[in-house]
């Protein structure tokens, strides 16, 4: 895509939905802002328009949708491919850290999946995530997730709405 192009739309998109963000790069900080309040930060509790976009800008999801080519590509995930038609398996890409400097590894996508898959957690868009049953640690960089059944937009949810955050400071400081 022309980066002219892309920079225009991008600055379209922010002017039509009343938002603003201005990067501070000595202090390593970006400020957002947004025509109304967020009902929170945390993507899983947050059902606005402006908390998708601010998820899309700060978290990661497993997988990535390629607009140009419509295949979904590797994201927090490497590889993956479907054990039976309710468990996917998933390798993981090594040497990402999170923003805190948590190293990321099997252990945030159990955490995050289990976390947000029990209804009792109270995710507010319930359709995003309950069609995951659990996920298990295979080994460090491997991870397998079960669906409550077959369940065709798999891929597309973990390349969405469905970001992995870092399972110790969130078991610490939650939603």
């Amino acid at each position: 895509m022309n980066p002219r192009l892309l920079m225009s739309s991008v600055a379209l998109t922010l002017a039509m939905v009343g938002s603003s963000a201005l990067a501070d790069k000595a202090s390593d900080t970006l400020n957002a802002a947004f025509t109304k309040e967020l009902e929170s930060v945390d993507s899983y509790f947050n059902s606005a328009r402006e908390g998708v976009i601010l998820q899309r800008s700060i978290w990661d999801g497993l997988l990535y949708l390629n607009q140009e080519t419509g295949e979904y590509e590797g994201n927090l995930a490497t590889s993956w491919q479907w054990v039976d038609d309710t468990t996917l398996e998933m390798k993981l890409r090594e040497g990402v850290k999170f923003h805190n400097g948590e190293e990321f590894d099997a252990d945030d996508v159990v955490y995050t999946v289990k976390f947000v898959a029990n209804p009792e957690n109270g995710v507010v868009v319930q359709r995003n995530v309950n069609w995951m049953k659990d996920a298990e640690k295979v080994d460090k960089y491997t991870v397998r997730i079960t669906t409550n059944g077959p369940f065709p937009a798999a891929l597309e949810f973990l390349a969405g709405p469905v970001s992995i955050y870092p399972n110790e400071y969130y078991a610490e400081a939650g939603p």
